[in-house]
């Protein structure tokens, strides 16, 4: 009997280890653009724990919410948002719009890889009134097709990269790996929602319904007899900071068990998530690789990681370097 009570437990435990060993090597296939370190058993950890109905930490799928903000979490920022490069394409091919720009030439030379920094400074002061240009008038139709079309052929000027196959390999995978764990990914970014929406599904492969961003102001009119969504330049809801932690509680209405950012602008989203009961996450991308991308932080005009980091590190959080590791970028 003792015998076959020890055959028993012995045979329990190879299965165990089978099943365990095949777990793992199923999750190091799910992240295989990440390197083995912390960052990478921390998301497999909370995931494996949350999402096994045996677990204490177990969360219903209804409940399982992750967050990502968009530039520099998911595509680069530099060295302006690709929301901002846009805006300078439709400005100079616009002689109405570059009429009423009297620094049209500072303009253009911002689309440069070479331009000055004083251009570049003068595109990221004006950044707002710049985005408000292209809005202006509009139907929501003519600026998703605005859009789409620039994105089709739109290149980053330092980088050469088009913009359309721009997005992070790791992080393109953790979000399927996030779906494939029936967790609702959402985009929670400070670029505007109309422009993100069109593209995100190519980017990152998530729904456009699943994007919330900067408002613009709009209204309801008529056009040729039919009722069309139009920009107005009154007003504008700035998706950044406080205003991300109100965003996804006045859409999702449910807080975030993960949430990735790359900035300060991230600070509040990430603390919200960190103080939520039960597991989860907090991560930052720390970017760190000036070969395969571009390695900023504290100093940065775009994208400025500071108060963010040293905060995330006194509270465990996990903090992603893009150098050490991501096997690859792109």
């Amino acid at each position: 009997m003792k015998n076959f009570i020890s055959k028993s437990l012995l045979i329990s435990t190879v299965v165990a280890c089978f099943v365990s060993s095949l777990a793992s090597a199923s999750e190091t296939r799910s992240l295989s653009y990440w390197n083995k370190g912390y960052a990478r058993s921390s998301i497999v950890s909370l995931v494996s724990k949350v999402t096994d109905n045996k677990s204490q930490f177990y969360v219903d799928k209804s409940k399982r919410i992750a967050v990502f903000d968009l530039d520099g979490t998911l595509i680069p920022e530099q060295p302006m948002y690709s929301k901002l490069y846009f805006a300078l394409s439709e400005v100079n091919s616009s002689s109405t719009l570059s009429s009423k720009w009297k620094k049209g030439a500072v303009l253009t030379t911002g689309m440069s890889a070479a331009a000055p920094e004083k251009s570049r400074e003068y595109v990221l002061k004006h950044s707002k009134e710049l985005m408000f240009a292209v809005h202006n008038g509009l139907t929501k139709e003519a600026y998703e097709q605005d859009v789409l079309r620039w994105f089709a052929k739109g290149k980053n000027p330092q980088s050469h990269r088009l913009f359309n196959a721009s997005a992070y390999e790791p992080m393109k995978q953790l979000i399927k790996y996030l779906k494939q764990n029936e967790f609702k990914v959402y985009i929670v970014t400070g670029t505007d929602t109309d422009f993100v929406r069109p593209i995100i599904t190519q980017l990152v492969d998530l729904s456009p319904t699943h994007v919330i961003g900067t408002q613009f102001g709009k209204q309801l009119t008529v056009q040729d007899g039919k009722l069309v969504i139009a920009y107005k330049n009154d007003s504008m809801l700035y998706n950044i900071q406080d205003n991300k932690v109100l965003s996804i509680d006045s859409v999702i209405g449910i807080r975030p068990i993960i949430a990735f950012g790359n900035s300060d602008d991230d600070m509040s989203m990430l603390k919200w998530t960190d103080q939520a009961k039960g597991l989860h996450l907090s991560g930052l991308i720390h970017h760190t690789d000036a070969a395969r991308e571009w390695a900023y932080d504290r100093k940065g005009e775009v994208g400025k990681l500071d108060a963010a980091i040293d905060y995330g590190k006194v509270h465990h959080w996990t903090i992603v370097d893009m150098k050490k590791d991501w096997k690859t970028i792109y």
